[in-house]
């Protein structure tokens, strides 16, 4: 198996995996915040937050390993597709869209916000509320969308 192929195989194995892990926070998990913050409900929510740290800490260290090595591979298959000259233009799109695009995006607008609400959600202003309950599936579906599109820019690369 050559380099080339090597990395494109971790590539699409790490994006597949990190759209996975998205794509399912994002309908149970994102679903869950969103109601108990929508029906104010401070206390559930930090139940659940307790019960989540103390049960699945292991897990969210995981899926941040599991994201690095995402990011890593894809940006590697970028660099070795583009000397190979095999699908450069696909896999920088993957690059570029499966990771520095979504997170810059919820760094830039949304990361304080979710932050806040997962920490003090009794602390949210009434705004804040609205604005979590408005944009928190919407933008978690856009992040799934960006890391499933990866995935799918990869497999599409040559083999």
């Amino acid at each position: 198996m050559s380099l080339y192929s090597t990395i494109r195989l971790l590539a699409l194995v790490g994006s597949g995996l990190v759209a996975g892990a998205m794509a399912a926070h994002t309908v149970v998990l994102g679903t869950i915040l969103t109601w108990l913050i929508d029906e104010r409900r401070p206390a559930e929510l930090h139940s659940l937050l307790d019960g989540y740290r103390k049960r699945y800490l292991t897990r969210i260290v995981v899926y941040w390993a599991v994201f690095a090595l995402h990011f890593l591979s894809i940006s590697l298959f970028a660099v070795v597709a583009w000397l190979a000259g095999r699908g450069a233009s696909l896999a920088l799109a993957a690059a570029v869209i499966g990771a520095p695009l979504w997170l810059a995006i919820h760094l830039a607008t949304f990361g304080r916000l979710e932050a806040k609400a997962m920490a003090t959600p009794e602390a949210l202003t009434e705004t804040e509320r609205i604005r979590f309950v408005r944009y928190n599936g919407v933008l978690h579906v856009f992040y799934a969308l960006c890391l499933g599109t990866a995935f799918v820019l990869v497999a599409l690369t040559p083999p």
